[in-house]
């Protein structure tokens, strides 16, 4: 095992930490994505997640849906309303348990989801291509690990 880094050493800058650079890499992403993609279709960045979460997962309910992103139920509330008055979301009683509600998308929403899923993709594939194949298995092996651990130590804090 390795030994633990000293993080009251000025070595330790913020350059060098894993989530500063995650969020420069999707801030990065979310720009050029907000500003050239989705405003075209009416979607903020929050519903544009939202859209894309539930194209994935459909059907989902609100509950189920803030737990696969990392928007606050309240505003999922507010900007599901949005969608549903867009014409890309569709509100349901589950099949399941008709007390709760099952969110999916329309035809319309299918459409534009699927339309901007190709340029994520697009994007996602650009990135990576000079990545090997060994690279690209590795890098997903270590995301897993770093998800499974935040979990334990933001439980431990």
């Amino acid at each position: 095992m390795a030994a633990r880094p000293d993080i009251t050493s000025p070595t330790w800058g913020l350059e060098h930490r894993i989530f500063y650079r995650f969020s420069l890499l999707v801030g990065r992403h979310v720009r050029y994505f907000s500003t050239h993609k989705i405003k075209r279709y009416g979607l903020s960045t929050q519903s544009w997640l939202i859209l894309t979460v539930i194209g994935r997962f459909a059907p989902i309910s609100p509950s189920e849906l803030a737990d696969r992103t990392s928007v606050r139920r309240d505003r999922i509330s507010r900007i599901l309303d949005l969608l549903v008055k867009q014409g890309f979301v569709a509100r349901h009683l589950s099949n399941r348990d008709r007390r709760r509600l099952a969110l999916t998308l329309t035809a319309k929403g299918r459409k534009v989801c699927d339309k901007l899923e190709i340029v994520a993709r697009q994007i996602e594939v650009e990135v990576s291509r000079r990545l090997t194949k060994l690279q690209r298995k590795a890098l997903s092996d270590i995301l897993s690990t770093i998800e499974a651990e935040l979990d334990i130590v933001l439980k431990k804090l």
